[in-house]
């Protein structure tokens, strides 16, 4: 199925994925034009946050801590479950680097993704360590 410009729920996780390596590159932390006002995360370690300016903030203080580096992001999985509404499933792997260390780091996110003020966003954001 495409949405009102043409693009397959694939293409439009493809495009929140890309826009955060980009930002998490550049600016270190996800980008709030990606995020519903009221989104949820839940990162690697289990913490929630709550809305757009919490996650933005809590992903900027992870970046301040320690460095990580995305070495690679692959979407597995992207299903529309009705209209403006898309799950998906995606696998990566960083490596994270500690003043003493450094760790590989393997995770999976599953996303569900809105439409949000003619735009697609993520209402949720789950992470969790994935080993092999």
């Amino acid at each position: 199925m495409r949405d009102d410009r043409g693009k397959t729920p694939w293409d439009i996780v493809s495009a929140i994925v890309d826009r955060i390596d980009e930002a998490w590159r550049q600016e270190g932390h996800v980008p709030p034009d990606v995020l519903c006002l009221r989104a949820q995360y839940t990162n690697l370690s289990g913490q929630l946050f709550s809305g757009r300016d919490a996650i933005v903030e809590g992903t900027r203080a992870v970046k301040a801590t320690f460095q990580t580096e995305v070495m690679d992001r692959s979407i597995i999985d992207v299903e529309e479950l009705v209209p403006g509404v898309i799950a998906a499933n995606v696998a990566s792997s960083a490596r994270v680097s500690f003043p003493d260390r450094q760790r590989d780091v393997r995770g999976r996110q599953f996303y569900l993704i809105v439409q949000e003020d003619g735009a697609w966003r993520i209402a949720v954001y789950y992470n969790t360590p994935f080993s092999p």
